[in-house]
Parts: C-alpha cells; structure tokens; sequence
C-alpha cells in the first residue's frame, strides 16, 4: 500500500496581533512580492518602511475580524475532511497536511516533516485556483530550494500548479452562489453578481503571469452555468501601492452600478477557497460600509468555498485526475 502525502498550500494568516508584524515582514521579504531588483541593503530599508506604514491599518484589520486571521482553523477543517474522503475512495493511505508561506505551520517545516516519515509520493495543491507567480509560483520557488534535501525522500512530487475551470471546482462554485442568491434566482429578480478576484501589478502580466487569462477562464466557466438574468461583473481589489494594478477596481464597479441605479449587488471571492482578512474585512465590511454609502440596499458578501462538501469532492478529484491534467508538474527527486 502506497503512501501519499498531500499538502495544501496557502499564504498564511496571523494566528494573533502578535504576529501581525513577523507575518508582513515574511511577506514583503519574499522577492516574488516584491520583485524590485536592488542590492538586499536597499531592500530591508523598503521592506521596513513598508511595515511601519501597512502595520497600524493591518493590526486595525485583524481586531475587526477577531484578532487573528480564519484562514487556518478552516484550511485545518479542509485537511482533515479531504483526508477522510481520500481514504475512504482509495486504498492507499493518504495524509492531508496545511502549509503556509509566510505563517504557521510553515511550508518549510512541514516539508521536513514529510520527508522525515518517508511517505512514497508528495502532492502539493496549491489553494490558488488561478496560478500566479505572487501565490503559487512562489510556493514554486520555495519547493525548489528545498529540493536539496530531496535525496532523503525516493518518490515522486507532484505540484498541482492551477485548476481555474476544472469541473468540479466550478459547480463548487456555482453551488455556493446558488445557496445564497436563491430567493433572487428563484424569483427571476434582475441581479447584480461581481466575481472579485485578488489583483497584481500589471507588470507581472507583461512579464508573462497567465493569471489574468486564469481567472477570466474561471468567470466564463461560472458565468456559463448560472441563469442569463443575473448579470455578472468581474472586478479586481486589494490593491498596494502606486504601481498600476489589474482592473477594474471592485470600488469602481460599486460607483459605477449605483449611478445606474441598482440597488441590490452580491459579491463572490473568486481567487479565493477560504475565508481570510480581503474577504472578512475587505468584502463584507470595507466594501459593505461603500455600497450602503453609495446607496445599495443590499450587499450580500457570499462565503468562499471553505468546507463545502463539493469542493471538498473537487480536490480529492483533481488529486486522482493530476496525471491526466496539463497543469501538473511532476518533479522526481532521488
């Protein structure tokens, strides 16, 4: 009977405000964030400077949502359901492990604790649906300079780099949508549903980032399986700093509905599985507080997938299906 470690790769999140500062500093440390090429002198002074600005509006953030980020409980929930759905379908013993870039349980330890209990393959699926260098790339990169220590581990790793219009994870998608907005679908009410996905700068995408092309192949999919009167905008948001980012920004399609009039909008985290700080905080209050100012009377943040039964199903999928899957990198290291 094989063994086969899985891992689900995330960003992170602060476990308390304590953490807050070390999770940005993490962050804005890693050259995939911030790509500027400057001697690393320089670099520490940005980054530090960048932390004495962000860290006052970050702290505020996380005591809004309850001191810490939700990512991890969730994504622990996630683990352990995806593991018991794996072993009850197959016969060889799969083990669901949470790692994150730049909080606990890092990527790092995690790995060494992989390589430590000699399982036969590794599979790391990226929690990013669409790749982006920013995300899953730099879980690449990562990989890569731990490879090193791959001599101790004699099977196959398989990174899982985009799933962006897999089946199952569209109908997952469709269905969270669905189960809220169902009163609105039902009554044949005209509805307005923007799709936010995460932004990055748009020099990444003329350096050759395909996440743009990804998340709009995610919309057509979702778009194609709901009803034709719910009108749907893609809109972009968390964007940093002066650089240009992709858009439109998700504020200017607030503005731009409310002087048309609408009155009711829903808005879904397409870039996102899992709750965290842009779709507590930055959806469901910032942008909340906007549209009622604008003038909506409703707006309705709808969850990200979490632990919906059929997203749990998708990955468990994607993970059977990997071979056959374009988007799959298999890197042997004996």
């Amino acid at each position: 009977m094989a063994r086969t470690a899985v891992i689900l790769a995330n960003m992170g999140g602060p476990d308390s405000l304590e953490a807050v500062k070390p999770f940005l500093e993490n962050i804005f440390n890693d050259p995939d964030i911030i790509d500027i090429p400057v001697p690393e002198f320089f670099r520490s002074r940005l980054v530090k400077t960048i932390i004495k600005k962000r860290l006052p509006e970050s702290l505020e953030i996380y005591r809004r949502i309850g001191g810490k980020s939700p990512l991890l409980k969730i994504s622990l929930k996630q683990a352990r359901l995806l593991e018991e759905n794996l072993n009850q379908h197959n016969d060889d013993e799969h083990r669901v492990f949470v790692a994150m870039r730049y909080w606990k349980p890092f990527f790092e330890e995690v790995w060494n604790k992989i390589l430590a209990d000699r399982f036969d393959r590794v599979i790391v699926l990226s929690q990013y649906p669409q790749y982006s260098s920013t995300t899953t790339g730099s879980f690449e990169n990562l990989l890569a300079k731990l490879s090193q220590n791959a001599r101790k581990f004699h099977g196959d790793v398989e990174f899982i780099r985009s799933y962006c219009d897999f089946p199952g994870y569209i109908h997952a998608i469709t269905d969270q949508i669905r189960s809220t907005m169902v009163d609105t679908i039902l009554n044949k009410k005209t509805a307005h549903l923007i799709l936010s996905a995460h932004g990055i700068p748009i020099k990444r995408i003329k350096q050759g980032d395909p996440y743009r092309k990804e998340i709009a192949r995610s919309f057509d999919a979702v778009r194609h399986l709901l009803p034709d009167h719910i009108n749907m905008h893609l809109a972009y948001q968390s964007k940093v700093g002066p650089v240009k980012w992709l858009g439109p920004d998700i504020q200017d399609v607030l503005r731009k509905l409310a002087r048309k009039n609408v009155n009711e909008v829903f808005v879904y985290p397409i870039s996102f599985v899992t709750d965290n700080s842009e779709t507590v905080y930055e959806i469901d209050i910032l942008y909340r507080k906007l549209a009622l100012k604008l003038g909506f009377n409703s707006f309705t943040c709808i969850p990200a997938l979490n632990t919906s039964p059929r997203f749990i199903t998708a990955m468990a999928r994607i993970i059977y299906s990997k071979t056959a899957d374009r988007s799959v990198r298999r890197m042997s290291y004996v």
